[in-house]
């Protein structure tokens, strides 16, 4: 376990446990969960951006109950018999934490402490004190954990005095002990990459026999949390919450936008609705060396889209790349479809590319030089059948027509038009199991990333593509081909 940020909730400096503890028969063995209540501000706060701090909260709050939830087979069918302890910060009292008390029946424990260490050092007394033999504390930064690792630790403690999980941050995200070692928890950085090691170090010195845990990822950082998203074992609830997160965690248009400001550019982001979002990626921006403008408008409206550029060249001066991004998709059956939903497909995937276009043209031919990029798909040239995305499919197909036209008419001045047509992308906007499903139909045979994306885009807006006019890059490993 490695201590978080300070401001993210300390214990209060009562100590005790629920009332109701005392009505409940004590088993050999304790597994005490270690958790903060899920307010927005306080956890998980180094996901935020580009989560919002309520739905950093709600992620925190679903971790919480996966330990739970998995926590009541901590014994197995075995002879081991396991109370179950919530060790709450802030106080018990919080609501949250009395919820849990009652539906999940686990013992309310109370925080205490100046760090990380004093509070699970005064956890473990307070546990020991009431007779068991041996005690697990666990945090719940772990979605994947399973209660048969709580399982594999207790049969480590019968022959061993601690039992350590390792973390890949370098902490550890469980200990076990059969007593109380005060020594174990003094004098350790908390929150750095030593704390397991130095627990080690310090396990040894006291004479102690160690086993350890399979290593395990925390998630506390947002390349933790997309890798969470690839992993087996995740509970339906979290599974879901996270698919949601990672549509806009790892969107094209975002990362297209974070590899640029990387490299210095300064981005206008245009958006109709997600305000939320396009904040926090204007603030990622901003934090990789970028200058960020966010700029709500809708661009299906070709008034609001003139407008759109004239407040963009009028901010930053001049206007050298248009990347218009994906736009939305929906799937309906061409017999079914109303009048509505194929308007839309058309006004929200083509009409805004030659809107932007034309309005982006006169400043990009009088400085002599411009970059645009569209995006289609893989396969839109293929002109074939599509029962249920036909308006979506003949939209796409019509970037194409319309890139190569503005190609041919712009490339006398300088000015490169280009088509990306992305296949399977691994965007976070389909179930890990579908994607799983296509890669046998793609001739490479697994799904692509979104850097994948944007190093054709890098590729598109450099010099290196100063002769490249008029092309349709596919990124789909040979599917749609």
């Amino acid at each position: 376990m490695s201590e978080k940020r300070r401001n993210e909730g300390k214990g209060s400096p009562a100590h005790s446990l629920s009332p109701r503890a005392s009505s409940l028969q004590r088993a050999e063995s304790a597994l005490v969960i270690f958790a903060k209540a899920p307010i927005p501000g306080q956890v998980k706060t180094r996901l935020c951006p580009p989560l919002t701090p309520d739905e950093a909260a709600s992620l925190h709050g679903s971790f919480v109950l996966d330990a739970l939830e998995r926590s009541r087979e901590a014994g197995g069918q075995g002879p081991v018999t396991v109370d179950r302890f919530l060790a709450c910060a802030p106080p018990a009292d919080h609501v949250f934490f009395k919820i849990m008390e009652e539906r999940q029946r686990v013992r309310l424990l109370l925080q205490s402490g100046d760090d990380l260490g004093a509070r699970m050092d005064q956890a473990f007394k307070e546990v020991f004190s009431l007779g068991y033999q041996r005690t697990l504390l666990v945090g719940t930064d772990v979605p994947s954990l399973p209660a048969s690792c709580y399982r594999e630790a207790f049969t480590l403690l019968s022959d061993h005095d601690l039992v350590l999980g390792p973390s890949l941050d370098g902490g550890y995200y469980l200990i076990g002990l059969k007593r109380s070692v005060p020594d174990l928890f003094i004098e350790i950085p908390w929150s750095t990459d030593e704390v397991f090691s130095l627990t080690r170090t310090k396990a040894e010195a006291l004479g102690l026999n160690m086993a350890l845990l399979p290593t395990r990822r925390d998630v506390d950082t947002i390349d933790d949390l997309l890798a969470a998203i690839e992993e087996k074992g995740l509970s339906v609830r979290t599974a879901g919450a996270l698919r949601l997160l990672a549509g806009r965690l790892k969107s094209i248009g975002r990362a297209i936008a974070l590899d640029l400001a990387a490299q210095r550019w300064s981005i206008a982001i245009c958006y109709r609705t997600s305000e939320g979002e396009a904040t926090e990626t204007g603030k990622a921006i901003v934090e990789r060396g970028g200058k960020a403008l966010t700029i709500r408008c809708d661009v299906s409206d070709p008034a609001a889209a003139r407008n759109l550029v004239q407040q963009v060249e009028q901010t930053g001066g001049r206007l050298d790349a248009l990347i218009n991004c994906a736009g939305p998709y929906h799937r309906v059956n061409l017999l079914e479809e109303t009048p509505q939903g194929w308007a839309e497909m058309f006004s929200n995937n083509l009409h805004p590319i030659f809107y932007l276009g034309q309005a982006a043209a006169p400043g990009m031919k009088n400085r002599k030089y411009g970059r645009i990029i569209t995006f289609s798909m893989a396969n839109a040239d293929q002109m074939i059948a599509q029962p249920d995305i036909t308006a979506h499919y003949i939209a796409k197909a019509g970037v194409l027509i319309l890139t190569r036209t503005l190609a041919k008419l712009l490339a006398p001045h300088g000015i490169t038009v280009n088509a990306i047509s992305p296949g399977f992308i691994d965007s976070g906007s389909a179930p890990p199991g579908e994607l799983a499903g296509m890669a046998k139909r793609i001739p490479a045979g697994y799904i692509g990333e979104v850097a994948d994306t944007v190093a054709a885009v890098r590729f598109l807006l450099s010099e290196e593509a100063r002769y490249v006019n008029g092309t349709n890059i596919h990124v789909s490993g040979g599917w749609g081909i």
